[in-house]
């Protein structure tokens, strides 16, 4: 079967095979892909949190990570 481009339908053409959004479909999609990376990175980074209990008059360190 031949590729169609555009079809016409009572005088409207209509575009059925656009290249430019295909062009901005892939890039998007690769771009989701290399966030999707860098923000598992940044959840696995450690995280260091702070408390103060005047209580107690104590500082508490705790470490984690960012998920």
């Amino acid at each position: 079967m031949a590729n169609v481009i555009k079809f016409n339908l009572d005088g409207q053409e209509i575009d059925v095979k656009d290249n430019e959004a295909r062009t901005l479909a892939s890039s998007a999609s690769s771009q989701v892909s290399s966030l999707g990376t860098r923000v598992t990175a940044l959840e696995n980074q450690s995280k260091l949190s702070i408390s103060y209990d005047t209580s107690t008059e104590t500082i508490t360190f705790t470490t984690g990570t960012h998920k």
